[in-house]
């Protein structure tokens, strides 16, 4: 409980023991005054009973005054401490509130701290991969050279084939032709 909570709730106890003070001192003036309005009836309303009577009435009107005002501030010491007692449970909510946003915060950051990590390994097995490519890039120019001399040697080997399938029609055409002219002229004779 804060200072503040303290003294509000201390003055508001000593409100509510003044309160009963006066409404005590009232009971008894509100008695005294019924007993003096009896004795004045009595007694035939004497001047100085009057007196004694006005008196107390006075008394009587000045402690419903002040019960008056010791209610009014009792009212107002109430309503400042449920303003205060409000306004700590906003401050606890907003400090719960900010918690969880500083968890969340906190683990969105390792989050990102972990897979910066993971980045960073993959960044320098990429770095050594490409170390390794330029290594061999020297040789993948050789290889390329080789690679470009095998494509003209496989093209015109398959040119060479196509070239000896055609002569091997060509040829078979030939052969099929004579024969038919053979078998044709053998039958002739």
């Amino acid at each position: 409980m804060t200072t503040v909570a303290v003294a509000d709730s201390q003055d508001k106890a000593k409100a509510s023991r003044r309160i009963q003070k006066l409404e005590r001192e009232l009971a008894a003036q509100m008695d005294a005054y019924d007993d003096l309005t009896a004795q004045a009836n009595r007694q035939a309303r004497s001047v100085e009973v009057q007196e004694e009577l006005d008196a107390q009435y006075d008394k009587v009107k000045t402690l419903q005054s002040a019960l008056r005002e010791a209610n009014m501030s009792t009212d107002h010491l109430r309503l400042s401490l449920k303003e205060k007692a409000d306004s700590l449970r906003h401050a606890e909510s907003t400090i719960t509130s900010l918690q969880r946003e500083r968890a969340s915060i906190t683990k969105e950051l390792l989050e990102f701290e972990a897979d910066l990590q993971h980045q960073r390994v993959e960044s320098e097995a990429f770095g050594r991969e490409l170390k390794l490519l330029k290594a061999d890039q020297s040789g993948s120019a050789r290889l390329k050279e080789d690679m470009a001399i095998l494509q003209r040697n496989y093209r015109s080997a398959k040119e060479a084939l196509q070239q000896a399938k055609d002569q091997l029609e060509i040829q078979v055409r030939r052969a099929t032709e004579l024969r038919n002219w053979q078998v044709a002229h053998l039958h002739e004779k």
